[in-house]
């Protein structure tokens, strides 16, 4: 602990090690929440097939890939605020850097045992519903884990910055459920893509799909390449502003 102290050094593995006491102390319902994901998201890619199958414009696949992505955003919430909150809150006297609470929080986030079952079922239900175009298959993984890694990255960034400046985070929790209900009342009421075509990393990630299925790489390649550039842009802002 004085090396810790005294050098900075290794402290998010520190508190890698307090969130890891928590999860072990965490009620035995929320060690049900991991189970619960996974097979909600199954049970809901089932129901999707049907309309994943005809979708020549891929938007099917942006709405589906705009619900993964609340769903994450949501997950990504209730772990802030049942365990990396407290942790941030507790340990600011610690001689810890931006870096360090950047990787602390990206890596706590990056093993929450919900958002592992979310995306392991995910993988899964692209498997089965791709396994005859194994191109298909390929692209739209990579799509979907370049979304869900700009995500959490861009998320976590956000979330450690406003935690350090002001330690409040409900507004924003505010912002983002209105921001979703708005998306999910202009498409499946109206009927309107507009609001979903405007954010540009479902479209990314949708278009890579739709288009490395179609055989064009260089514009599949595209498209992925401005997803791993959005994550390395919050990684750098995670490591000096968080």
């Amino acid at each position: 602990m004085e090396g810790i102290v005294s050098t900075g050094r290794g402290i998010h593995h520190l508190l890698l090690q307090a969130e890891r006491d928590r999860q072990r102390a965490r009620p035995v319902l929320l060690r049900l929440l991991p189970l619960v994901v996974g097979l909600s998201n199954l049970f809901g890619m089932a129901y999707a097939e049907r309309y994943l199958a005809a979708d020549p414009d891929a938007s099917s696949l942006t709405f589906l890939l705009f619900l993964q992505a609340t769903v994450t955003l949501s997950l990504i919430f209730v772990h802030y605020e049942g365990t990396l909150e407290e942790i941030c809150r507790k340990t600011r006297l610690f001689p810890s850097t931006p870096k360090d609470r950047y990787r602390f929080g990206l890596l706590s986030t990056l093993r929450s045992p919900p958002l592992l079952a979310l995306w392991s079922t995910m993988a899964v239900a692209m498997l089965i519903l791709f396994h005859r175009e194994p191109a298909t298959f390929l692209w739209a993984t990579a799509g979907y884990a370049a979304l869900m890694v700009a995500t959490v990255a861009t998320s976590t960034a956000i979330l450690l910055w406003i935690t350090r400046i002001s330690g409040e985070v409900t507004v924003l929790l505010w912002i983002v459920a209105i921001a979703v209900a708005g998306i999910i009342i202009g498409t499946l009421l109206f009927g309107s893509p507009t609001l979903l075509q405007a954010c540009l990393p479902l479209v990314w990630a949708a278009e890579a799909t739709r288009a490395g299925a179609n055989g064009e790489v260089l514009r599949a390649a595209g498209n992925l390449a401005l997803l791993v550039l959005l994550s390395l842009s919050a990684l750098l802002i995670g490591r000096t502003r968080s």
